[in-house]
Parts: C-alpha cells; structure tokens; sequence
C-alpha cells in the first residue's frame, strides 16, 4: 500500500471557523498559521520560524491540528531523476492547538521505538484524530489521537482502515 501526501507550499489556505463573534478564516501566511477575522484584527497564532505546511480543522471548528516541518526526505517514486537530481519531501510532526482556549494543547511526535515522522488523516470526530507515522516511505504503524483525554493510542491498521474510509467519505470530491 502506498500512501501519498500532497503539501500545498506558498499557497493561502484557508477554511471558514464559526465563531460567536465574527466569521473567521485560518489560514497559512509565511509558514504560520492566522486567524482572519472581519474587524481586521488578524493574529498569528503560532510561532514556528516559518515551518507549518498544512492543518486541518476540527468538525465542531474548536481545534486545528497542523504539521510542523522537521526534516526532509528524499522522495520514493519510480519517476526517473531529472536532471540526476534526487526531490525531498518534508516530514512533519503534529500540534494541536485549542481555538477556544488559545493555545497549543497537544504536540504528537512518533513514539520511541516507532517511525521517524507523523502524518495527520483527518479528524474522525470532534475530538478524535487518525495518524500515521512513517520512515518517509511506508507506514509503521497507525494510532487516533483523543483530544480532550490528551492519549495518542495505537490501533490496529483494521480499525485505522474503516476510520478512514469515513473520513474519505466526509471530504469534499
């Protein structure tokens, strides 16, 4: 099985968060994150030195979990070199930061003994999210992150399996 994750580099992301408030927007400036509110008052909410790729928002829109770029691998195709120049693919390890509190409340890194990176799927439930760590080419081994019991739990790839299918079914074509 081969699992591909696309990043989007220098491109404005963003996605629509309710709030009480204000309609805001989260989106990716400069490698961090920002919460685009209408009266202007934008702010940034990390402090990565320029290293966050991609995030995804919780379904209730209270947590965005996001990857922070630690390192580069090369990449594993069966496309020929070009150029004899071999591409790397950033790998990240995952925070998850609380929109309602206003901080970080989670930082997911593979646990020891396990794979060198960790990559989100998608959030199953508003509080559940699906990962996987990898060497840069195969998946090692699959867990669900519980927000609110702050656990990253291993599970086995059959249980990971039907929650992603779930998640696939909940994206947009």
């Amino acid at each position: 099985m081969r699992l591909v994750i696309t990043v989007v580099l220098g491109a404005m992301l963003a996605i629509t968060v309710a709030s009480l408030l204000c309609a805001e927007n989260i989106t990716i400036k400069d490698g961090e994150l920002i919460i685009i509110r209408n009266h202007g008052d934008n702010r940034k909410i990390t402090n990565t030195g320029g290293k966050i790729t991609r995030f995804l928002m919780s379904p209730d829109n209270n947590y965005v979990a996001y990857a922070i770029t630690v390192g580069f691998v090369p990449e594993h195709n069966d496309a020929p070199e070009i150029d004899n120049e071999v591409r790397e693919v950033p790998v990240s390890n995952i925070e998850i930061y609380d929109l309602k509190a206003g901080r970080a409340v989670a930082k997911i890194t593979p646990p020891i003994d396990s794979c060198e990176f960790i990559y989100t799927e998608g959030w199953v439930s508003e509080n559940e999210l699906l990962l996987h760590d990898a060497d840069g080419v195969a998946v090692c081994s699959t867990y669900k992150y519980d927000v609110l019991k702050k656990q990253l739990t291993e599970i086995e790839y059959e249980e990971y399996d039907k929650k992603l299918k779930t998640i696939l079914k909940l994206r947009p074509n």
